[in-house]
């Protein structure tokens, strides 16, 4: 099973450690779960489980929800 807090946690302090600003340390975390629940509902619970296929699918999802 994913960690979704460790994952989202660890990417806000890389995205602060690069110097973004405040609400993109907020908001691209939030993009990153969504992400892993959109794996958890196709039941991929592991990083090493996500190929590239999985990412095309999300971003095509991104590009067609309202």
């Amino acid at each position: 099973m994913f960690r979704k807090s460790i994952y989202t946690e660890q990417f806000k302090i890389h995205l602060e450690r690069l110097g973004y600003v405040k609400n993109s340390q907020i908001f691209l975390p939030t993009c990153i779960a969504e992400f892993i629940n959109r794996l958890e509902e196709k039941k991929i619970y592991d990083l090493q489980e996500i190929e590239p296929v999985h990412i095309q699918d999300h971003y095509e999802y991104l590009t067609q929800r309202p």
